[in-house]
């Protein structure tokens, strides 16, 4: 350990197997870790800059930073395979920042890695939480966890991805926690500030049963969700891409911005940004519905569009949604491609592949815009474009507006949706 309390590791390789690198404090800030490798670094234990002890939320001090670089890999990893661990944390007033830097490759297996902000006692400002940030060839999580959260006057930290290659997040197997993803933002009081930004670039995306996500628990506005993928972005077994203020919260979606090559989106998997209605905790306790506007989506994608199939009861649908009991108007959606396709395979009118701004309980719904240079097929008794004010819903529904070369729909039924997208597409209709 250095005088100022930091720890500098400088080495060919590094193996850190069930021992903890501890630079925390009980009364003040945390010191930094910095572990610099010319090969790889394995860790399957826990680096930890915490203030105040284990990090707790009396914590007195900021935390100090984490910042890993390699040449190679960086694998984190622990042994409990029905629970993620804790590999790399960083807690205090302000959480610090935890860097990874990786020549090749980085890799989570069955861990968390963690920035929170406690900032109890912290008057609203400017400050932040700790950032997370990678940098590699490929980046992989599987059952893990990449986390920054606040609960105080701070907003939380930003969460930035950057992959030459491929980024994948995994979720764990059904009947068990599924962890995989990137996850912002628990505020337990009335200070909070808001969800910080998640920023992702890659040359491919594949979110298999994991979530990527920005919310706000009680007070603030949800962060950004601004992704970029040069080639695929595939989202499959109930993954998830979402903007959200929760139960019991006041603010607003901020959005989910997306640029990619091609996008599909199957078995149950969503892009959503939702006003949550009432409901109860864990412990069985009535939460408020929330209040707030839910945030815009808009996808712009340089071919095709893909969306359809349920899975445990989901439809696979890009959507904005106040729910029952909510109080706000749901976003915009905005799409642009070459072609979009809707195809459920459900031969009831339960939903399926579906584009839909709703509004459950009090608001208007958003409206749908939709660009296409070549052809919008729809296919599915459940599937369509919905912009609707459900029964117990008070508001307006929004307008759909499609621009395409061609519409196609296939065995879908004469409803009244329907017939909006057939006066906006104004040009030639196969049904």
């Amino acid at each position: 350990m250095l005088p100022d309390g930091n720890i500098q590791i400088t080495e060919n390789q590094n193996f850190i197997q069930g021992a903890t690198i501890n630079s925390a404090s009980s009364l003040g800030d945390g010191g930094n870790v910095y572990i610099d490798a010319r090969g790889s670094i394995r860790i399957d234990g826990i680096i930890t800059t915490s203030s105040g002890a284990s990090g707790t939320a009396l914590s007195p001090g900021n935390a100090g930073n984490i910042r890993l670089i390699a040449n190679e890999n960086i694998e984190l990893s622990t042994p409990n395979v029905l629970e993620p661990n804790l590999s790399l944390q960083s807690t205090g007033l302000l959480g610090g920042s935890i860097n990874l830097a990786s020549g090749n490759r980085i890799s989570l297996e069955n861990t968390r890695v963690v920035a929170n902000s406690t900032s109890v006692g912290l008057v609203a400002g400017s400050d932040k939480g700790g950032n997370i940030n990678f940098s590699a060839d490929s980046v992989v999580a599987e059952s893990s966890l990449i986390s920054t959260s606040t609960s105080g006057g701070v907003e939380a930290g930003d969460i930035t991805i950057a992959s030459n290659n491929s980024a994948q997040f995994i979720g764990i197997q059904s009947g068990l926690r599924s962890d995989s993803g990137i996850s912002f933002g628990e505020f337990l009081s009335d200070t909070a500030r808001g969800s910080g930004n998640i920023m992702l670039q890659a040359s491919s995306l594949l979110i298999d049963n994991g979530t990527i996500s920005a919310s706000t628990v009680n007070k603030g506005d949800s962060g950004i969700i601004e992704i970029q993928v040069n080639e695929s972005l595939v989202l499959q077994n109930n993954a998830t891409i979402s903007s959200n203020v929760e139960q019991g919260s006041t603010g607003n979606g901020a959005g989910i911005f997306i640029e990619t090559g091609s996008l599909e989106i199957s078995s149950g998997s969503q892009i959503q940004s939702l006003i949550s209605g009432e409901g109860t905790d864990p412990l069985g306790n009535q939460l408020l519905p929330a209040q707030g506007n839910s945030g815009e989506i808009q996808i712009n994608v340089m071919e095709d569009i893909k969306i359809g199939g349920t899975r445990n009861g989901f439809p696979s649908q890009i959507s904005t949604t106040v729910e029952s009991g909510g109080i706000g108007d749901s976003g915009n959606i905005r799409i642009q491609a070459e072609n979009l396709r809707i195809d459920g395979q459900s031969t009831s009118q339960i939903l399926d592949g579906a584009i839909r701004t709703s509004i459950e309980g009090n608001g208007n719904a958003g409206n749908i815009d939709i660009d296409l240079n070549n052809t919008l097929q729809i296919s599915g008794l459940g599937s369509g474009l919905f912009s609707v004010v459900s029964s117990g819903g008070q508001g307006d529904s929004g307008n759909i507006n499609v621009f395409s070369g061609s519409v196609q729909l296939l065995m879908v039924p004469k409803l009244p949706q329907v017939m909006v997208v057939l006066a906006a597409a104004e040009q030639e209709v196969f049904w």
